[in-house]
């Protein structure tokens, strides 16, 4: 609860005022997300009466798979189509939230245009929509994204190596496979 709440506070003491980068951005998905999926997957361990070292196993699947999650879920705010999604987008650039499709475009933009970028990214009024995916695409901000979570991904099938040998993780994988398949549905 306390790292959720750090997490949180993190995220609303940047609000529009910093802008944040690549690390500090995982770092807040970490104290958040990442740590709800983590205690989930920990406790889930403890509840089904596996040893100390496999609930830890699954509380590192947990933090990979929370952060590839909330990735592709930040990815979705831009990336994704409305009727499919279920919900408006651009909600986190609407609410002052950097996500890493926005941060990877930013890396990319020569400093001389970064001012102006960013004070249009924080009067987002949705209209926008079409000038930042041109801008995303001219950076390959969804490439560098589809890596990242690719990574995490990784990191999730890793955890689960020992678990998959008797028969815990199976369950788990279907999860991966999952998620990876929707990521690689992600265009602009």
């Amino acid at each position: 609860t306390r790292n959720v709440c750090s997490g949180e506070i993190l995220q609303t003491l940047r609000y529009k005022k910093s802008l944040h980068n690549r690390e500090d951005y995982l770092k807040t998905l970490e104290l958040k997300t990442a740590e709800l999926f983590a205690l989930s997957c920990e406790l889930g361990g403890m509840i089904g009466g596996l040893n100390r070292r496999s609930q830890l196993q699954l509380k590192q699947f947990g933090v990979s798979m929370g952060i590839a999650y909330q990735i592709y879920d930040d990815c979705l705010d831009i990336f994704g189509d409305e009727a499919q999604v279920g919900k408006s987008l651009g909600t986190d650039l609407a609410t002052g939230k950097m996500t890493l499709p926005a941060l990877i475009m930013l890396e990319q933009i020569p400093e001389s245009e970064k001012n102006e970028i960013i004070s249009k990214l924080f009067q987002w009024n949705g209209g926008q929509m079409n000038w930042l995916k041109d801008l995303l695409k001219q950076a390959q901000s969804l490439e560098g994204c589809v890596d990242v979570m690719q990574g995490y991904v990784d990191k999730s099938n890793t955890a689960l190596i020992d678990l998959e040998q008797d028969g815990h993780g199976i369950a788990l994988k279907k999860v991966i496979s999952y998620l990876s398949q929707q990521i690689s549905l992600l265009t602009y």
